[in-house]
């Protein structure tokens, strides 16, 4: 395949991090990531990160072998669906100072 790539920019990994990459574009970013360390490893703590929080704001496990990433994004909408109180429940205060602290470092480091 001998066609121009556009370059890949930082909407690139953010739609990769969300899962809102059209397959022919994932697959360049990936084939950045492979020769780009440093990206790919701030796209890993970015996809980790993300986990994470999805984790703590929600009382679905995650089941071993389940491919979570390139299942459809879980928005609020979805999750005050499938969990009632997830609309009205208030954020810990010490998971919301980790999530500033993770969004402000994040902001930082790219």
């Amino acid at each position: 395949m001998n066609h121009r790539v556009e370059p890949i920019t930082e909407i690139d990994f953010q739609a990769y991090v969300d899962d809102e990459l059209p397959t022919g574009r994932r697959i360049e970013v990936e084939a950045h990531m492979c020769r780009h360390a440093a990206d790919a490893a701030r796209v890993m703590a970015d996809l980790r990160t993300r986990d994470e929080l999805r984790l703590a704001l929600t009382d679905i496990p995650l089941t071993p072998g389940r491919n979570y990433r390139r299942g459809p994004a879980i928005g609020a909408g979805a999750l005050a669906r499938s969990n009632p109180g997830f609309a009205r429940a208030e954020v810990p205060r010490p998971l919301l100072d980790a999530t500033t602290t993770i969004s402000e470092s994040a902001m930082h480091s790219w």
